[in-house]
């Protein structure tokens, strides 16, 4: 997952695939603005960057009446006891199914995300519902509607136009499997999140849910910042070929201990960012690489990309340089390596030779008097 507060911290439905013919296009969902404007009535700071103008303000005077609705307190209770926070009310929004007036999980055993084991959702959906009912929140998002659709038709005049969704099956050597949604956060002002949904024998269903955020024109900043959310796009779809390698048992006892070793060199600053576990640095690590192979493949500037190396760096993946040009190197040997997961051993003795020397750089310091 990668967030840009805009101030930089790391889609609305259609269910499509990478290929030649069919083009993802953003649109916008239902379920995504029920749960982040409860996360904003809760107080979240990241569902209130207020980044929005006049919509922002339409939400605070349309529910005022409910502010305090059970449905709001039960999410700041969620958020204190289970830091139900930034993904995590994002990765529950994607699973739920709208029946009539009322939404639905598909089964009552899925739990949508780690934050989420515990929590009775059964109660949860009940008062989410109830919620959704006494506010008319169905009124509400029919008149926005004429809104939603406006700013998704000028992200994809913007943003989707430039994006090369043929680079991927390229580059991983694998066709995708995963179907790919991208969604418009109208609350979410500058989080932008990447949620995935698994059900029983359906393909998964990735997201890219972006922020929708107005500069101080009050024109969207992905019209005035289109780079940031292009990149944003592209690292979000690398997720979906990237993590699922590092959940391979045989993939991760060959990574584990680097991964681990990575973490104790920049805890502090990954911490920061919402990376608290060595799987997660290691999939930031190879997606954020990727991106910067795209912008090659995709004949950028060396000047571009230089400085795209140097923000992964300040950033706190010191080790870019280093993993940039291990996955060049697959890039240029697909005949000895068709898929990244055949070269994953490579990538973990590529960051596993990063770890010993700066290793042995610590060890070299004579810490005696």
């Amino acid at each position: 997952m990668k967030k840009f507060i805009i101030v930089i911290v790391a889609l609305c439905m259609t269910t499509v695939v990478f290929t030649q013919n069919i083009t993802i296009k953003a649109k916008y969902d239902e379920r995504v603005e029920l749960i982040s404007i409860l996360c904003h009535l809760a107080g979240y700071r990241e569902y209130n960057m207020n980044m929005g103008g006049e919509y922002i303000s339409d939400i605070d005077n349309y529910f005022s009446e409910v502010k305090n609705h059970q449905a709001v307190q039960m999410m700041a209770s969620l958020h204190n006891s289970n830091g139900i926070s930034y993904d995590a009310p994002m990765s529950f929004a994607i699973y739920l199914d709208k029946i009539n007036s009322s939404f639905v999980l598909p089964s009552d055993s899925i739990v949508p995300e780690r934050r989420w084991q515990g929590v009775d959702t059964k109660h949860t959906l009940e008062l989410i519902n109830d919620f959704y009912i006494q506010s008319d929140f169905a009124t509400f998002f029919k008149q926005h509607k004429t809104f939603y659709q406006t700013i998704c038709n000028e992200y994809n005049s913007t943003i989707i136009s430039q994006f090369n969704q043929n680079w991927y099956e390229h580059f991983y050597g694998v066709p995708p499997t995963d179907n790919f949604e991208v969604i418009i956060g109208f609350t979410n002002g500058g989080g932008n999140y990447g949620p995935a949904r698994q059900l029983p024998n359906r393909p998964r269903d990735v997201y890219a849910i972006i922020g929708f955020a107005l500069d101080e024109n009050k024109k969207p900043y992905f019209v005035s910042n289109p780079d940031t959310y292009i990149n944003t796009l592209i690292h979000e779809f690398n997720h979906s070929f990237v993590n699922p390698l590092t959940a391979d048992s045989n993939n991760a006892a060959q990574m584990e201990q680097t991964g681990k070793t990575l973490m104790k060199f920049s805890e502090n600053v990954m911490r920061r960012n919402s990376y608290g576990n060595w799987q997660t640095i290691i999939n930031e690590s190879i997606v954020r690489a990727a991106v910067i192979l795209y912008h090659i493949d995709n004949g950028d500037t060396p000047d571009k990309i230089r400085q795209l190396v140097i923000d992964e760096i300040a950033t706190g993946f010191n080790w870019m340089p280093e993993l940039v040009n291990c996955l060049q190197s697959f890039s240029k040997q697909k005949k000895k390596y068709p898929s990244l997961n055949t070269y994953y051993p490579e990538i973990a003795d590529c960051l596993t030779s990063y770890t010993n020397k700066l290793s042995a750089k610590v060890n070299a310091i004579d810490f005696k008097k």
